[in-house]
């Protein structure tokens, strides 16, 4: 019997984001940076702080218009999975909507 069957993860997935007044949503374009593309993932700060203490990855993330100053934990926003026509790649926010990049 050829049958097409679909599993539901019992993991609730993050549909939109606001930061700073603008809302972000799963399936829309992104062009903020880069060569723009769609956001495929949104991924709240408290699972990248996770991640990053199971991996014993050191928090390196800094402005991108002031590489010198860090983001602290505490302000750190979201990371989108962005992709585009050469793959994807991840964006970082801080919650004030700054964008980030990862040292």
């Amino acid at each position: 019997m050829n049958e097409v069957l679909f599993e539901k993860t019992k993991k609730e997935i993050i549909e939109s984001v606001t930061i700073a007044g603008k809302k972000y949503e799963l399936h829309e374009g992104y062009d903020l940076c880069f060569d723009g593309g769609v956001i495929v993932k949104i991924t709240p700060k408290e699972e990248i702080v996770e991640y990053y203490k199971e991996k014993g990855y050191e928090w390196d993330f800094r402005y991108c218009d002031d590489e010198e100053k860090e983001c602290s934990v505490e302000d750190f926003g979201v990371q989108f999975d962005i992709r585009d026509g050469r793959g994807g790649y991840s964006v970082q926010l801080d919650k004030f909507g700054n964008a980030l990049i990862e040292f």
